[in-house]
């Protein structure tokens, strides 16, 4: 689907009309009264053409100029806040954007940023995505209401395709400290996966986050322990991706066999495959979760048994039954695990898909089936 900038613009008022719902109209009242006050001649003739010029170069320029001016400025912060209640949405982003650059008025200006983001990642627009990002960032400390719902969209944005989205993220979840504990095993990815300067930047800020951190592994293992299950399992997960080298993490991964989440058990039985060690501890722990409650945590211990050529006949027979198992994510994990260790008993498998695709009626599953049967030749 394509977009334009003037869709930013449409969703961004769209979605600021009901955030300022109820609001708008005390805040006019306040903001008239302080606008009695002279205000800067150029500041109002600047603040005209970002609210009410159809040029959008002329709204440019205008915003560079309000943005350097800053609020010692007479009448700079009342006449920003007043567009973000009443103005188009790029005006109120440009508002938005020109307060962040002076730390100001962050109760009205980081919501706005916050839609910005949203609507930018979706529509992948990533020049502007950056802007928010980095225009969050500018402030050095947050309120608790803001960073809670500033950190789940730093957190897609970390999982965005651009490089400095990434990073300006990652730099704004840095100030929070430790309230951006769910963005450690990310942020330990993205280091992982990138060169210096960028792995220096990651770096200090994995430490900013949990300064009892001193790479990538000691991130991922405080995770571990984290008190959010997402976060556990992502660092499991995490863990898994790193394959071999991350063997050393087995004594912290086991006791999680017994976690509350089947997510993480789930992707513990993974992991357990991936990291290539069968030694007897975590053979006794896959034979345990393959006799787990639930089914999905089953078959990642029969795709892990077979990494570790343990009942492998067994196991690929469990893999061919869960493809036609009730729950969605379990015939998907199935489909995708015979996709990956299926080459032994590669005709049996591939007759297993073939069949399972003539009534798998999901379409994501459907095609983790043809991925598979392509794998298997």
């Amino acid at each position: 689907m394509y977009f334009d900038e003037d869709d930013i613009g449409a969703m961004v008022e769209s979605k600021t009309l009901v955030l300022w719902y109820g609001r708008s109209e005390l805040a006019s009242r306040s903001l008239d009264e302080i606008g009695q006050l002279e205000a800067d001649p150029e500041m109002i003739r600047l603040t005209r053409i970002l609210s009410d010029s159809k040029s959008w170069p002329k709204r440019v320029r205008a915003w560079e100029s309000i943005r350097e001016m800053g609020p010692s400025i007479k009448g700079w912060t009342h006449s920003l806040r007043d567009i973000i209640f009443h103005a188009d949405g790029w005006a109120r982003i440009f508002a938005a954007e020109s307060l962040a650059n002076h730390a100001c008025c962050e109760a009205e200006a980081v919501p706005v940023l916050l839609i910005t983001l949203e609507s930018t990642l979706e529509m992948r627009f990533y020049d502007w995505s950056r802007m928010a990002c980095g225009a969050i960032g500018r402030y050095p400390n947050l309120a608790r209401p803001l960073t809670d719902q500033a950190i789940p969209a730093m957190l897609d944005a970390l999982d965005s395709s651009d490089a400095n989205v990434q990073g300006y993220a990652a730099q704004a979840l840095g100030n929070w400290g430790e309230r951006s504990r769910p963005a450690l095993v990310r942020i330990a990815d993205l280091h992982d996966a990138t060169e210096d300067p960028l792995r220096s930047h990651y770096r200090s800020i994995l430490r900013r986050i949990d300064p009892s951190v001193e790479n990538t592994h000691d991130a991922r293992l405080s995770a571990l322990g984290d008190e959010d299950e997402k976060v556990r399992s992502g660092a499991v997960a995490s863990l898994g991706r790193v394959g071999p080298q991350a063997a050393s993490a087995i004594p912290q991964l086991l006791p999680l066999s017994r976690d509350a989440s089947p997510e993480v058990r789930r992707n513990l039985a993974l992991t357990l495959g991936d990291l290539q060690q069968s030694e007897q501890s975590v053979l006794n722990k896959l034979s345990i979760l393959t006799a787990d409650d639930h089914p999905a945590v089953q078959l990642a211990a029969a795709y892990a048994c077979i990494r570790l050529d343990v009942g492998v006949r067994q196991n690929l027979a469990r893999l061919r039954s869960g493809l036609t198992l009730e729950a969605q994510p379990a015939r998907l994990l199935a489909a995708w695990a015979l996709g990956e260790v299926g080459e032994r008993s590669r005709w049996r498998n591939a007759l297993a898909l073939r069949k399972a695709l003539r009534t798998e009626n999901d379409e994501k599953v459907a095609a983790t089936v043809r991925q598979a049967l392509a794998k298997l030749g």
